[in-house]
């Protein structure tokens, strides 16, 4: 079950990419996650999305494109132990994405007075 967080919904601008980011943060926080030169990641093809949370590959090009140009995450394709193919991986920065939350939470403090 995945619980989406309004705040990140606000922070991206878009439904779709709150929810890719509300699960991307899920993972890390539930240590789904492998370790990348010393760096915690979540990897994944783009088209196990879909099984996950319901985001076909298209959707999860263009929300992870705005959490890449917001610098919540950065995508890296590392070839996966015994695999022939790149899988990318996402690094979640919690600097980037606490600092969003902040600006999101203030404004809506503002909106509602």
């Amino acid at each position: 079950m995945l619980i989406i967080q309004k705040t990140f919904v606000d922070v991206s601008g878009d439904l779709i990419a709150g929810i890719l980011l509300s699960k991307i943060v899920s993972l890390f926080a539930n240590k789904n996650t492998t370790t990348i030169k010393g760096e915690l990641a979540v990897a994944r093809l783009r088209k196990s999305w879909w099984d996950e949370i319901r985001i076909s590959p298209k959707q999860y090009d263009r929300a992870i494109k705005l959490l890449q140009e917001l610098g919540i995450v950065r995508v890296v394709n590392h070839m996966q132990e015994g695999k022939k193919i790149k899988i990318p991986h996402i690094f979640l920065n919690t600097e980037k994405l606490e600092k969003h939350v902040r600006e999101a939470i203030e404004q809506i403090r503002e909106e509602t007075g």
